[in-house]
């Protein structure tokens, strides 16, 4: 939550170690959490969107036979004459 006040003097800050950023931290009142717990109406546009179906889950890598031993050097594993594919196994 972002809250800017002219009542707030420099030593009312503190400084987060990362970038030095000044921030203050202060309680939430409990009306204003009842009031976010029981909302009087939801925009509905407002909403999760919906799954995307191309975000893949599968992270395995298949080898479809490929030698897949640790080399010094990438191999050329398409040889074509427009194109020419070079792999290399990254174990670290």
């Amino acid at each position: 939550m972002l809250y800017q006040s002219p009542h707030l003097s420099q030593k009312d800050f503190q400084c987060e170690p990362w970038f030095g950023s000044l921030y203050t931290e202060e309680d939430v009142s409990p009306s204003l959490i009842d009031l976010w717990k029981d909302h009087p109406e939801i925009d509905v546009s407002l909403h999760l969107p919906e799954k995307n179906e191309f975000i893949p889950t599968d992270f395995s890598v298949c080898s479809d036979g490929l030698d897949t031993t640790d080399t010094a050097s990438p191999i050329c594993i398409l040889d074509e004459p427009l194109v020419k594919f070079w792999y290399k196994l990254d174990c670290t």
